[in-house]
């Protein structure tokens, strides 16, 4: 334990915190109420340099009379993010944060001698930020969403966009009963500012954590292999995500589709089916898709189209597997994109592409289809968008929308037409646009987001809050 040159806020700040805690807390079960209650009467102290972000309130786990809160603490005009714990002064040191720094050993004004330590607690203290969520309370932990919906948000500067995505679920979640929190990682690392932002929020209706977009690529087999090597190491390193969503579309036989410019003839459909497929595959797929309305020649070419693809997202589903057997959570969801396709996904596609995975034991909890939404009439939309969220809903599977810039009429039409069941993904829409400063400033934008100032922070999360209820409020019609 370390004692510091100069407090990170003022430590006369701390007994009066710690009242409220033992007269609320005590040694009773924390729950919301009592937090509301914490931050009820905090709210009254008036507090010049301690932030709590009350939602966050738990107890220290190898001590019943010692708490963790979340707070920001401001020392001679700096702003530091740090989880403060305060215990009797008779209450052993948390070993869960063995580097905490002494605040300093101080009474409440009913005569209790505590004691204050804090660790640094920003969306880059990983070690500090999975003590709290794996060890202290592991409502923070993100979970799959199931068949749910879910407004995914995504950005490269998660850690002003996350705080605000958690206030609009709530507000959300409020208002309606519905719970749509989702995160995205968006080049960057979005876990573990996910963790800061619902513990700092209070958020313990769960959420999920989408790990991105792991694409498959290359235009020789060697390329291709390299590509599947690479997806899985990228795999392996997000087994904290609840959220996998693959990309082979570049493994596609367009040509097996009659909309091609050059499609293959019925001979060389017939040809190329009994190439790629073993016998056992062959005689498995006619007789499965025989009783889902499809024609023999079908499913032929369909099989030719996406088989390589499949087959592949089976390998991807079954390296997922293994990877959450080592994680905290094994349960995951995950999400096949066909986005990248040359042409529209229609209904027969998608419901042969995810029957066929469900069938085969990797079921698809999403999908992402190629939509076309660039130039398509509103009811020629509705319609397409209709058509295939009755597929996926036969699959139990939810559709994936991105949603970059989608006017209302068009929110609302895929409400409707999903039945109320999509997740919608949110990233550019909040990505922080930034120009040169006026002093010539020629940094990148992450080069200067610490100096940015906190009203500008401020009036950025509430414009990212109102759009993210904004969205939820016309997609549910």
């Amino acid at each position: 334990m370390t004692i510091p040159f100069e407090l990170p806020f003022g430590a006369g700040e701390v007994p009066a915190i710690a009242e409220i805690l033992f007269q609320f807390a005590g040694e009773k079960t924390i729950n919301d109420d009592t937090r509301q209650r914490v931050a009820t009467r905090a709210a009254a102290l008036d507090l010049k340099t301690i932030t709590p972000y009350c939602g966050s309130l738990q107890k220290d786990p190898t001590h019943q009379s010692a708490w963790f809160l979340a707070v920001d603490g401001t020392s001679h005009g700096v702003t530091r993010q740090l989880l403060l714990r305060i215990a009797l002064a008779s209450s052993p040191a948390s070993a869960l944060f063995p580097n905490s720094v002494l605040i300093g050993r101080m009474r409440t004004t009913s005569n209790r001698e505590i004691v204050a330590n804090t660790v640094p607690f920003t969306a880059a203290n990983t070690e500090a930020l999975r003590a709290f969520a794996e060890k202290v309370d592991r409502v923070f932990l993100p979970r799959p969403q199931g068949g749910q919906s879910a407004i995914a948000v995504g950005n490269r500067h998660p850690e002003i966009s996350l705080p605000a995505a958690f206030d609009a679920f709530r507000a959300i979640h409020k208002r309606t009963g519905l719970n749509v929190a989702s995160i995205a990682a968006c080049d960057g690392e979005a876990y573990h500012a996910g963790l800061w932002a619902a513990i700092r929020s209070g958020w313990r209706e769960g959420y999920n954590a989408e790990a991105g977009h792991f694409l498959v690529t290359g235009n020789t087999s060697t390329e291709i292999a390299h590509s599947i090597a690479a997806a899985k190491e990228a795999i392996r390193q997000a087994a904290d995500y609840t959220k996998f969503s693959t990309d082979t579309s570049h493994l596609f036989d367009p040509r097996a589709d009659t909309r091609h410019r050059e499609p293959y003839s019925d001979t060389e459909v017939e040809d190329r089916f009994a190439q790629i497929l073993t016998p056992d595959d062959a005689g498995w797929v006619l007789e499965e898709f025989g009783t889902h309305s499809f024609t023999p020649l079908e499913i032929k070419r369909l099989a030719v189209k996406f088989c390589r693809s499949l087959l592949l997202n089976e390998d991807l589903y079954d390296h997922i597997n293994r990877v959450k057997l080592q994680s905290a959570s094994r349960s995951f969801d995950f999400e096949p994109s066909l986005d990248e396709a040359d042409t529209l996904t229609t209904p027969k596609e998608l419901l042969f592409y995810l029957h066929w995975l469900r069938a085969r034991g990797r079921p698809a909890q999403l999908v992402q289809p190629n939509l076309g939404f660039e130039g398509t009439p509103l009811e020629e939309l509705r319609a397409r968008v209709s058509g295939l969220a009755a597929a996926a809903r036969y699959c139990n599977a939810t559709l994936s929308i991105h949603g970059s810039g989608k006017q209302p009429e068009v929110l609302e039409a895929i409400g409707r037409a999903t039945g109320g069941r999509w997740n919608y993904k949110i990233s550019s829409e909040l990505q922080l646009q930034l120009f040169e400063a006026p002093d010539g400033d020629q940094r990148f934008l992450n080069e200067k987001l610490n100096e940015l100032p906190q009203d500008l922070v401020t009036e950025v999360r509430r414009r990212n809050t109102e759009y993210i209820i904004w969205v939820a409020d016309h997609l549910r019609g």
